[in-house]
């Protein structure tokens, strides 16, 4: 019992004490928190999310567990879309379709694997709905002129964040590991004493 509440009291301390636990470390996190940081109304907002893959499987769970209510998925090959749509009650349209409809949408995450480029300065313009990207894709899925009028994050830019935010949290483990040294000196102390 006493194990079990120091336990609780030593991750409260850390968790107060360092940002250890502060800061998205996945690439698609981050995306997803660079929209939020843009946008005060993003859940608000239509998000259309490019790959069924991994990461683009990640950026719906998370736009889900955010609240996102209107989230439209496509996908090349459409043997996973119906289960995903059940599952996160998601809507779909044709790949074929994403030229004319990629503007229809306020942010996109594109995580596709293709070799060229799936979204053009031609799809978005300054005059289409889009207000953000976030380019997961390596090679990267969309065209750099259309970063002259739509802000894109890129994946490369995503990592580097990401860098960062595992180099500040190894910074606050030896704070960490002091704080739970402590205590464990305290506990040691209690448990010498309470069965003398």
């Amino acid at each position: 019992n006493k194990v079990f509440q120091m336990g609780i009291s030593v991750g409260k301390k850390v968790r107060s004490r360092t940002s250890i636990s502060i800061g998205a470390s996945s690439v698609t996190s981050i995306g997803i928190d660079a929209i939020r940081a843009q946008f005060s109304d993003y859940l608000n907002m239509s998000v259309l999310v490019i790959g069924a893959g991994t990461m683009g499987l990640r950026a719906i769970k998370k736009l889900v567990a955010l609240g996102h209510k209107n989230i439209t998925i496509i996908n090349r090959t459409e043997d996973k879309l119906d289960r995903l749509c059940t599952k996160y009650d998601l809507k779909t349209f044709p790949f074929q379709a994403l030229d004319k409809r990629a503007g229809d949408f306020h942010l996109i995450i594109a995580a596709t694997g293709a070799k060229e480029y799936i979204l053009h300065s031609k799809n978005l313009s300054s005059h289409s709905k889009t207000k953000s990207i976030v380019d997961l894709g390596m090679p990267r899925n969309v065209q750099p002129d259309v970063s002259s009028f739509v802000t894109v994050n890129t994946l490369s830019q995503l990592k580097e964040y990401a860098v960062k935010t595992i180099d500040k949290r190894q910074e606050d483990e030896e704070k960490a590991m002091n704080i739970v040294d402590y205590d464990l000196i305290k506990f040691e102390e209690w448990q010498t004493y309470s069965h003398a």
